[in-house]
């Protein structure tokens, strides 16, 4: 029959009895009963994972979220749960563990914070990706207003295999939107990838030097340029991997 576990929300995010929870598109479990409580004001969710796979779910750091379906130019990834909540799994590891928070967003290995000081929020908001020569190597996980309201506080996170990229000197800007310039000549659009109209992005470069910066430290602070300079694409500094 399996091994009951419990998962903990602060609201019903579209769960019910019957909702699957699914590791790598393979089912594991269901949900068996969706209940509130008034006292300390969350939902309570109860379900089972089967038994043969109860050793490697029912572990201290396991992860649980709901799949949301995204749509973007390079695709549609979760479209089941278009029609069908699900409930995704990461096995975790330690001791043995019942109750769990349910996320509401994706499981991912913590990264390294870095943060980004501008003048206007713009396009950037949660979950904006943080690219590198047009791969994603991060996210916004955070964005607020000064401590002075003068400027917009962005909260970065790099995945821990690229951090090293972001060095002391790096810069970063605002690859969102699209930027149009009149002139003698006529109107000069320019504009990032269709991808980056829809979802925003940010972007870093490390500018071309006899001497490479040393790495970041976590939490260090960088200004948010609007726009890039044209000579920030092109540069081509070549960083080891440590």
């Amino acid at each position: 029959f399996g091994e009951s576990i419990t998962l903990i929300a602060a609201t019903n995010p579209g769960i019910s009895q019957g909702t699957p929870i699914k590791y790598r598109g393979v089912k594991i479990g269901e949900v068996m009963a969706v209940s509130p409580s008034f006292t300390d004001k969350r939902v309570t969710i109860s379900a089972r994972v089967q038994p043969k796979y109860a050793s490697f779910i029912t572990r201290t750091n396991t992860a649980f979220w709901v799949a949301e379906v995204k749509v973007g130019f390079n695709g549609i990834t979760n479209l089941d749960s278009l029609l069908v909540k699900t409930i995704e799994v990461q096995p975790g590891s330690g001791n043995k563990r019942h109750t769990f928070t349910l996320a509401t967003r994706p499981y991912h290995p913590e990264g390294i914070q870095f943060t980004l000081q501008s003048e206007e929020k713009g396009s950037v908001s949660i979950d904006t990706p943080v690219s590198y020569r047009g791969m994603e190597v991060g996210k916004v996980i955070d964005i607020q207003l000064g401590s002075l309201a003068d400027r917009v506080i962005s909260t970065i996170e790099i995945a821990p295999q690229y951090a090293y990229l972001v060095r002391k000197n790096t810069v970063f800007w605002n690859t969102s939107g699209m930027d149009v310039s009149i002139g003698l000549s006529g109107a000069n659009i320019k504009s990032g990838t269709f991808d980056s109209l829809v979802r925003g992005g940010i972007a870093f470069a490390t500018p071309d030097h006899q001497t490479l910066f040393e790495p970041a430290p976590r939490g260090h602070t960088f200004y948010l340029h609007p726009h890039a300079q044209k000579d920030w694409k092109k540069w081509k500094t070549a960083i080891p991997k440590p």
